[in-house]
């Protein structure tokens, strides 16, 4: 289970990585996706898999790491939470 969350969240940060390339690269703009609806559907279903499977991830992987104290869980759940916080912020104002 793991390895197809892990897979289809790599596959769709490297659509996103070569629709980025294509765009710097070439005439055809993927960004800003607002005049065409294609091009609005390319750029966010990548981004929903992404996001989506990086918060699996890390619900699957938690708690694998080599420290298990509970200090380790006090320190890393408030920057988990900001991390979180700021993730969502930019993601609601972009």
């Amino acid at each position: 289970m793991i390895n197809i969350i892990f897979y289809a969240t790599f596959y769709s940060l490297l659509i996103l990585d070569i629709m980025i390339l294509i765009t710097i690269s070439s005439k055809i703009k993927f960004w800003p996706p607002l005049k065409s609806k294609t091009k609005l559907i390319l750029n966010w279903i990548p981004t929903y898999i992404f996001m989506g499977g990086i918060i699996l991830i890390g619900y699957f992987d938690f708690n694998t790491f080599i420290f298990k104290s509970i200090t380790f869980k006090i320190i890393s759940l408030p920057l988990i939470l900001i991390g979180l916080y700021i993730a969502i912020a930019g993601f609601i104002s972009f």
